[in-house]
């Protein structure tokens, strides 16, 4: 498991209250959040299927959330969540010019 997570480029969290228990799942989640803590790459994918608290540092990162969703609604939200965020997309400067 270890070789496939440092070799994958995505990995997909189906969240869920099984997977939220899960102590392998926490592990494994957090050695991709290692790799990539500001989420520039998109390794990590959260996907929430299931009514579900997520919390602590699984909270704050943005997830694709399907509940509720029709098949194609879904499949829709899914593959709009999965592709990488566009290279050389400009960021505001700090601190901002507020004159």
């Amino acid at each position: 498991m270890d070789t496939d997570l440092r070799r994958a480029a995505q990995t997909i969290l189906v969240l869920s209250p099984a997977y939220l228990r899960s102590a392998f799942g926490t592990a494994e989640w957090a050695a991709v959040f290692r790799i990539d803590p500001l989420g520039i790459e998109r390794r990590l994918l959260p996907i929430r299927v299931d009514t579900c608290d997520v919390e602590g540092l699984l909270g704050p990162i943005v997830h694709i959330d399907l509940i509720g969703c029709t098949e194609l609604h879904a499949q829709s939200k899914l593959l709009a969540g999965v592709r990488p965020l566009r290279r050389g997309t400009s960021v505001p400067p700090f601190p901002p010019d507020i004159s």
